[in-house]
């Protein structure tokens, strides 16, 4: 009886053996890498939901500026086209912004580093339809992250026979169209550079250019 308890006490000091030791480490790696990984997915959310938000309010701010540019759009005579150019990510036109003198002249485009840059020039010289713009432009970013080789404006008239708004697609735009443009839809995409792989954020609006479609040359295609 004293041989049997003495060989008990002598296995319960004996510890682990190598081998549950070698099982508890290998639990412990796995417990650790799961809480590793679900704490990064959580990081990476959280720095995906950031990105998002700067988009949406970088996308926010262009949209308000730009669209209220286009619609103050006017004809600098009433039968001349209210647009010098009607590209896909690029425009010229006339607006009335405020001069005394005559419509300003707005420049809209995307730069070699993918902001939305306006260009305002106040006319100094001449009477419609043959204003000068010789002064210096007012320049401004409006915005930056703007996605490359995406369609911003789409031009559009208003068909009487449908009662809707139509695209004109061959752009840029002829001076024909031009003429006939009433509306333009603005889609703006952002996505600020990031390794968290946030996808663009896209807003769109369709303008109304009430100052030419209350006064059309005619009513557009039928």
């Amino acid at each position: 009886m004293g041989r049997l308890k003495k060989r008990l006490n002598a296995s319960d000091e004996a510890g682990f053996t190598i081998v549950e030791t070698m099982v508890v480490i290998v639990m412990l790696a796995i417990v650790l890498g799961v809480m590793y990984k679900g704490m990064d997915n959580i990081s990476a959310s959280t720095a995906g939901t950031q990105e998002r938000l700067v988009n949406l309010e970088e996308a926010r701010v262009m949209m308000a500026t730009v669209t209220k540019d286009l619609r103050t759009a006017a004809r600098p005579d009433p039968n001349a086209a209210p647009f010098e150019l009607a590209n896909a990510r690029e425009l010229i036109f006339y607006a009335n912004l405020g001069s005394t003198s005559g419509p300003s002249k707005v420049h809209i485009f995307i730069d070699g580093e993918n902001r939305i840059i306006e260009e305002v020039t106040q006319p100094d010289a001449g009477s419609a339809p043959n204003y000068t713009y010789t002064g210096p432009a007012s320049v401004r970013a409006v915005g930056s992250y703007v996605v490359p080789n995406t369609q911003i404006f789409t031009y559009q008239y208003f068909n009487e026979t449908t009662a809707s708004f139509v695209d004109l697609s061959a752009l840029p735009l002829s001076e024909a169209d031009r003429k006939l443009v009433e509306s333009i839809e603005v889609r703006i995409s952002i996505r600020k550079s990031s390794t968290a792989a946030t996808p663009p954020t896209t807003l769109v609006n369709r303008v109304r250019l009430p100052n030419v479609y209350y006064s059309p040359i005619n009513q557009g295609q039928g």
